[in-house]
This record gives structure tokens, C-alpha cells and sequence, in this order.
């Protein structure tokens, strides 16, 4: 949960080729030494930016502070989010590291803006800190409720620009089309 929480997995290989302190993570939990390991029947994908955060409350809540109180008192975890590398040599994103916690909100650090604004027309027109609109935490817990029950993502990295009017150019990111039972949604 660290992991996903952290912004720790670069999510697209332009932000870990772009971004020093993730250049040696793997780009999500699907494609993690670690989770593989302890789930090997884990299907790997690592072109799904959904597997690498995890849908969460943009507003303070007593269960964010009793998810990253659990967090905070494993001593692994702990170690981790102090910079300490996982057995694979996964590092926490410098953004994170050292993070006080528990915490009622989980607050957005990284400000990571990609350098290729080519990433698609919505970003090159309202850049902004990439890893944050993978994170997107939702206003309620019924969001994310019905977004686990539906198979939606969270993640907003998606363009609604058809390519032709630049009138269609939406300055809104998109919401990722549903997944199949299963599998993370594709961003």
C-alpha cells in the first residue's frame, strides 16, 4: 500500500525514463518483483497506469488515518518510506520519503511535469504534475465503490481531443473506458 500510495511507480515509462528518483522502479505493482513473488499467478501488464496507485479519498477521513496508522506501524513499511530500498532495490519516491504519519488526507507530492508535451493534446495544453493525475483521489468512498464495482479507474491521463476540431480539445482528462472482470483498467 506504501508503494501505491507514494507515487513510488513511475505508471509510464516517460516518467521513469524523465524522473531520476523512480528511474529504477517497476513502471506498476503488476510488473513488481515483490507482488509477483508473493502472488505468482499475478497477470503482469505494464502499460496499465491503474496498477500503479491506489483509488483513494481526496477529503480527510478516519479511514485514510487508520489505513496509513496500519501503514505506518509496519516496521518494514516504515523502513521503507525512510528510504530504505526493498529487496529488489525499489526505492520510495524522494517525494515520500520520510513522510510523517498517519495522516487524514494523503497528500499529492509529487510534482513531476513531463518534458515532452507531446504526451497528448491535453497535456501539452494544461501540463501538469503527471503522477498526480494517475493518484486523481475521488471526493467520496462511494467513487471509488462504484468505480471497483464497475472496473473504472480513478486515473485521468486521457484526452477527449478528436484530432480535428480543436474546439472537441477537452481541457478536462478523461475517464478510462471500463475494464474486463479482473484486470485494472487501461488509463
Amino acid at each position: 500500500m506504501a508503494k501505491l500510495l507514494s507515487a513510488s511507480y513511475p505508471a509510464a515509462s516517460f516518467v521513469r525514463n524523465n524522473n531520476p528518483g523512480l528511474q529504477d522502479n517497476p513502471l506498476n505493482i503488476s510488473v513488481d518483483p515483490e507482488f509477483q513473488a508473493l502472488d505468482p499467478g499475478l497477470l503482469s501488464n505494464s502499460s496499465k497506469e491503474s496498477a500503479a496507485t491506489l483509488q483513494n479519498l481526496s477529503s480527510n477521513a478516519d479511514l485514510v488515518w487508520a489505513m496509513t496508522s496500519w501503514i505506518d506501524a509496519d516496521p518494514e513499511a516504515r523502513a521503507w518510506l525512510d528510504g530504505a530500498a526493498d529487496p529488489w532495490g525499489m526505492k520510495v519516491n524522494p517525494n515520500y520519503r520520510g513522510i510523517e504519519l498517519p495522516v487524514e488526507n494523503w497528500p499529492l507530492l509529487d510534482e513531476f511535469i513531463a518534458p515532452d508535451a507531446s504526451v497528448n493534446p491535453c497535456y501539452r495544453e494544461t501540463p501538469s504534475p503527471y503522477l498526480q493525475l494517475v493518484a486523481n483521489p475521488t471526493a467520496t468512498l462511494n467513487s471509488i465503490l462504484v468505480n471497483l464495482q464497475f472496473g473504472l479507474s480513478s486515473v485521468r491521463t486521457g484526452c477527449a481531443y478528436d484530432g480535428n476540431d480543436p474546439t472537441s480539445l477537452s481541457l478536462s482528462w478523461k475517464a478510462p473506458s471500463r475494464s474486463a472482470s479482473g484486470s485494472c483498467s487501461d488509463s
